[in-house]
Parts: C-alpha cells; structure tokens; sequence
C-alpha cells in the first residue's frame, strides 16, 4: 500500500467524472426498461457501480513499484491461465474465452493479462 498518499493526492476529478457518466447511465437504463420485464435493471447497474467505486478505491491504495517487481511472476500465472484456457476452457460462438467456475461464475483470463501487458514495457522503459 502506498502509505505516502493522503486523501488530498486522490484524483476526485477522475472519480467525479467516471460517476457522472455511470449516472447518466443508469438513467438512460430506467428510462429505456421502464415498463419492461427489465425494469429493474438500474438497480442492478447500480450495484456494479458501487462494486467498481470500491475497487478503484483499493486499486488506487496500491503503489504500482510493488507490482513491478512480480511483473514477470504476473507474466507467467497469465500465460499459464491462457494455456490452460485451451484445456478447460468453455467453447463459446467458435471460441474458447471463458474458464467456468463453481457456482455459475465464468472467468476470462485474458482480462487478468491487461495487468502484466502494461508492467511488462513499464519495467523496461
């Protein structure tokens, strides 16, 4: 955790602007599913709103030098994942993408691999 940062270094207007826009969003979801069967879909949104606000809090607390020194173990467990979506993974419209987990859940490994992608030129230059 970066213990060097106070409340004053967060970047509110990047947290203004992202909840502006899911606002925005959310009402355009109420209006467009009113009087459907999705009208309650807004809330749903809402609750994945909420979800991100609290990541990116956590997120935004880690000091990415951490990350730079496991950038090439983050490397290895990404490919590691992406070979084994070849095995195990769920075929899906001509494609495997997707690791399917207990309860329902799927997961997309190739969305863990972002992290690695950007430490990985980061360390170099």
């Amino acid at each position: 955790m970066a213990q060097y940062r106070s409340l004053r270094d967060f970047d509110w207007t990047l947290l203004l602007l992202a909840l502006t826009i899911c606002g925005i969003g959310i009402l355009q979801i109420f209006s467009a599913t009113y009087d459907t069967k999705w009208r309650d879909a807004w809330w749903k949104q809402m609750v994945f709103v909420t979800a991100g606000v609290a990541i990116y809090w956590v997120v935004s607390r880690i000091d990415y030098h951490a990350l730079l020194g496991q950038t090439w173990v983050l490397y290895g467990l990404g490919i590691a994942g992406l070979i084994a979506l070849v095995f195990i993974g769920t075929t899906v419209f001509n494609s495997k993408r997707w690791i399917a987990l207990p309860g329902g859940f799927q997961l997309q490994v190739s969305e863990f691999m972002k992290i690695p992608l950007v430490l990985l030129p980061a360390k170099f230059l």
